[in-house]
């Protein structure tokens, strides 16, 4: 008769709140790392140096990003109450049209 592993125990209340436990390396990843051939190395360096490139060249963007944006917010807030007040005074003529249309149908002028 084979000797079976028993199935593992269900997590009990000291289990709770435990971090699992993250899986190793690839065997792969762990020759990689602990290659001594210049050419691994070499390509892993190009690779670093072209991401520090790239993440200097994203945060400078962010930089002007920030300051384009910086003190926009009041002219953008100027902007959207000087369209509210155009959009009220617009409503206001259109209502004001609208009465005197309705008026002028009631009332006929005395000249016609």
């Amino acid at each position: 008769a084979e000797h079976l592993a028993p199935p593992p125990a269900p997590p009990t209340a000291a289990d709770e709140g435990r971090q699992p436990v993250p899986p190793l390396p690839s065997r792969a990843i762990l020759q990689r790392w602990a290659s001594d051939d210049s050419l691994v190395w070499a390509d892993e360096q190009a690779m670093l140096t072209r991401l520090a490139k790239e993440t200097a060249l994203l945060a400078e963007a962010n930089r002007q990003m920030a300051e384009l944006t910086e003190g926009q917010g009041e002219q953008f807030d100027a902007v959207e109450a000087s369209a509210a007040k155009a959009r009220d005074t617009t409503g206001a003529v259109v209502a004001t049209l609208g009465d005197a249309a309705r008026t002028r149908g009631r009332h006929r002028s005395l000249k016609a």
